[in-house]
Parts: C-alpha cells; structure tokens; sequence
C-alpha cells in the first residue's frame, strides 16, 4: 500500500504511520539505523529529547509477543547497546482509525 509515496508493507503499518503524521510527529519509515544487525525497525520517531524504534505486529495481546520470533530478533540486533527506546504497536486498523477520528474531533 502506498501512502504519502511510501510504500509501505502492510495496511496496518500504513494507519499506524498516518496516526503518528496526525498527531505532528517527526517520524521515518523503515530507517537505516548503525548498529543494528538483523532488524529494520518499521519506524523511528524522533521527539525533542529521544528517538523511539517503533516495530508494528499484527498482534492483540502482550502474551503473543512473550513468544513471538520477531522478539528475539529485536532482542539480539544490538538496539541494547544504541540510545532508543523501544516501542512495539500491535492491535487492527480498525483501533487506529478510530484513534484518529477521535483526535480529528477534539481538533474541531
């Protein structure tokens, strides 16, 4: 799916990129981040005093990710040693774009 010209891998990584945009957020898809070995994080935002790694999972509960392969790959690409945080989002779209209604009409 392409969004605002980046592709990106999944709808779900799109709603999470266009929540983050609504709420005015510095953020890159996919960043090439030194130092990190077998992961790509799927987002960097970068805030006024830290830089968070976002990886979106299509995941509804924290249980999932207790075992999820994708945990130990994070786990062991040395993000450990770098100056992040870390941020995992899972959830449906569907939670997203609700978010983002919600946002638009306290906007209003």
């Amino acid at each position: 799916i392409i969004v605002e010209g980046i592709h990106f891998r999944s709808k779900l990584e799109a709603r999470w990129y266009l929540f983050f945009k609504k709420l005015g957020w510095n953020v890159v898809y996919e960043p090439e981040i030194e130092g990190l070995t077998g992961w790509i994080p799927d987002f960097l935002i970068i805030g006024k005093e830290k830089k968070i790694l976002v990886d979106i999972k299509p995941i509804d509960k924290i249980e999932e990710w207790d075992n999820h392969p994708d945990r130990f790959k994070i786990e062991n690409s040395g993000v450990a040693n770098l100056n992040y945080e870390i941020l995992i989002l899972g959830t449906n779209g569907q939670k997203v774009e609700r978010k983002i209604k919600v946002i638009e009409k306290l906007e209003k």
